[in-house]
């Protein structure tokens, strides 16, 4: 057993302290935050003086920036095994100029901005140079996703009434703030583990969805959920973080650390870094994708030789694990608007008042019966292997996945998709008064079950290339046996 402080400023890692101690560690969480401090209540011990437990803890992890850093490079100094940041990669994070100024230094294109500490100032500013522009507060307000503010008007209208609303409501939080001129194009993130000399390979790209609804529409949130694949390095990473590599060395930084950009047809133009161990990068992932004794340098050694891993490989999805799933699938919204008569049908019936008559009820046990009933439909080995087929070539990574999958896939079906495109056409087959299932109606339900399991990769999403059109290939690509059924 190895005695964990968790040190943090808003509770982020709870959710990754929690896992730890149900691994059978001994945990101690601390928040700096007082309005955060009920974050995991009941599940984490807590303790309320942090510098007071150093002693006792075998690892002390620290989850901010936000000043966090010079601690933990205190500890370090004192030979304390530690996982965190340091002043370097917090003032990255924390200082948006000193972060631009950084990327600008090794060469990296920049997005024209302006720094203010005062609301007058920047409203003068824009009144004089009249555009579109992006509000970004800096320092400890820029966790407070809220207040990131995205213009839209030509003339910046809408920019000068938010920033005297937030002179008005927020002027004793928001000390420091960045005008960002708006750059029209896709926001996408790159980042990688560094080890404190290099980075270590494949790189994280990742997409943020900011909006309250699916397709970037509605109003804007923190966050609303986040798709990632693994790439080799590309691109965007040597075009942004891997400039940063000299300088991240030269700090001797060991962790995670990532870069928002907008991409479009006239380059790659970074917004922000992100420097902070275990949120969110740590908490979406659920497998390790390094050897673990790559990434740790340092004193960190200590963590790998007392846990034989890095204890962030802590399984996040533990009860699925044990019922057997090992691949998880990403959530692809499909959206298309139904027929105008059908829309009509909603319209109407959901403004009225209606008085429903249950000509033929149905009961719990007769559903039930239903859900048997399907599952006793036979069906030949020929089409179970087919709906199987279908199923492993949509892994970009499988031999017999075609070309346009292994181009544009970032991940495929796991077996839970062979397992329904089954039973939905056993479903099909005898509502259709047949009682076998023939190759049709698997190929029937392979849209609606493989949609939401074949996530696109950047290369598809940029070329336009959806979810949908994949499976028309995948469906071209697989034979049909020539059973006849």
């Amino acid at each position: 057993m190895t005695k964990f402080l968790f040190v943090s400023w808003d509770g982020l890692i709870a959710d990754i302290a929690w896992q730890v101690m149900k691994e059978g560690h001994d945990v101690r969480l601390w928040i700096q935050n007082e309005e955060e401090r009920g974050i995991g209540e009941g599940f984490v011990p807590k303790t309320g003086d942090w510098r007071s437990e150093v002693d006792w803890a075998d690892l002390v992890v620290f989850d901010d920036v936000l000043g966090m850093g010079k601690l933990a490079e205190e500890l370090r100094a004192r030979g304390k095994p530690v996982v965190g940041g340091n002043p370097y990669t917090d003032k990255l994070e924390d200082d948006r100029a000193f972060g631009q100024q950084e990327l600008k230094n090794v060469g990296v294109p920049i997005i024209p901005h302006q720094n203010f500490t005062s609301f007058d100032e920047a409203v003068a500013y824009v009144q004089e140079n009249p555009n579109r522009y992006v509000i970004k507060p800096s320092g400890e307000a820029q966790n407070i996703k809220r207040l990131l503010f995205v213009g839209e008007e030509e003339d910046g209208r809408d920019v000068l009434q938010v920033l005297q609303d937030y002179k008005r409501a927020w002027s004793d939080k928001v000390k420091e703030f960045q005008l960002q001129r708006r750059i029209m194009g896709v926001e996408v993130a790159v980042g990688a583990f560094f080890n404190g000399r290099e980075f270590v390979t494949p790189v994280c790209i990742n997409f943020e969805h900011k909006k309250l609804f699916p397709g970037d529409i509605g109003p804007p949130t923190g966050e609303m959920g986040t798709s990632m694949f693994w790439s080799e390095p590309n691109r965007l990473f040597n075009a942004t973080l891997k400039k940063m590599e000299a300088k991240l060395a030269e700090a001797r930084y060991t962790g995670y650390i990532d870069i928002n950009c907008i991409v479009n047809n006239n380059g790659i133009y970074p917004l922000e870094f992100t420097s902070r161990f275990g949120y969110p990068a740590i908490s979406i992932w659920h497998d390790f994708k390094y050897h673990p004794k790559d990434v740790i340098s340092g004193t960190q050694d200590w963590v790998y030789e007392h846990l034989g891993a890095l204890f962030w490989t802590v399984e996040i999805w533990a009860p699925n694990k044990e019922a057997g799933i090992t691949e998880y699938d990403w959530i692809h919204w499909y959206r298309d608007h139904p027929p105008e008569d059908e829309e009509y049908e909603v319209v109407r019936t959901t403004t009225a008042i209606l008085e429903p008559t249950f000509e033929r009820p149905v009961s719990g046990p007769d559903l039930i019966a239903f859900q048997r009933l399907v599952r006793r439909v036979p069906v030949a080995e020929p089409v179970m292997r087919y709906a199987l087929s279908l199923v492993r070539a949509s892994r970009p990574k499988s031999p017999s996945a075609p070309e346009q999958i292994k181009k544009w896939a970032a991940f495929g079906a796991s077996v839970r998709a062979a397992q329904y495109l089954v039973l939905g056409a056993k479903a099909r087959a005898i509502t259709s008064g047949r009682y076998h299932v023939s190759f049709e109606d698997v190929r029937s339900l392979a849209h609606p079950v493989l949609r939401h399991r074949v996530l696109t990769n950047f290369h598809a999403q940029s070329e336009g290339v959806t979810s949908d059109a994949l499976i028309d290939r995948l469906l071209e690509a697989v034979p049909v046996p020539r059973s006849g059924m």
